[in-house]
């Protein structure tokens, strides 16, 4: 494959995340984002965790009171990459995950710095600790080596400093990409769960 091939398909995939994540913050409800073209194609292609059919944020668990859990993964490698945002937004690449800031969500700029914890986690920590954005912003995480079940709801869950699940936020799972993404309003750890 020639790096301009490489190139053509990184941007590709890059382009099909931030429309994923677009549909995403769409189905939310947030006026200042639409929906693309898409999103029908895209929602065939998905699994949706919809926690009491509001797409809003909730306690541990979901619908049906079942807790979700954060999934175990195949060894993976620990990950750190930075980068400065402002109000422009942009997108901060961290291995096969992405965060994806629309404009107007940071007032200034800010240093923001993904890590992904490794091991056998689908966790990331993300730093500043504490950042709250204008507006929701994407969190695709990459669920490749990863025991994603065949049937259940995705979703991405909010871990407090040992690991325990404090909040949980429905998702949609991509498996022919292999990632689940959610929109998120601020900063700490963050892994791939489902509930059943």
């Amino acid at each position: 494959m020639t790096s301009s091939t490489f190139g053509r398909r990184a941007t590709a995939t890059t382009l099909f995340m931030i429309g994923a994540l677009a549909t995403v913050l769409a189905c939310r409800g947030n006026e200042t984002t639409t929906a693309p073209l898409a999103s029908t194609a895209l929602a065939a292609n998905s699994r949706r965790a919809d926690v009491g059919g509001s797409g809003e944020q909730s306690p541990p668990g979901n619908a049906y009171g079942r807790p979700a859990q954060p999934v175990v993964c195949a060894d993976r490698k620990a990950v750190v990459e930075s980068g400065v945002f402002g109000p422009s937004g942009g997108t901060l690449i961290f291995g096969d995950s992405r965060l994806i800031i629309p404009g107007g969500a940071l007032r200034g700029e800010v240093t923001i710095t993904a890590t992904a914890i490794g091991g056998s986690s689908s966790e990331v920590d993300f730093q500043p600790h504490g950042l709250h954005f204008e507006k929701p912003v994407g969190l695709a995480l990459g669920s490749a080596g990863c025991a994603v079940p065949e049937e259940g709801m995705p979703n991405i869950v909010y871990l407090s400093d040992d690991g325990t699940v404090l909040e949980t936020i429905s998702a949609q799972y991509y498996p022919q990409w292999k990632v689940v993404a959610a929109p998120i309003e601020h900063f700490s750890g963050y892994a791939i769960a489902f509930s059943r």
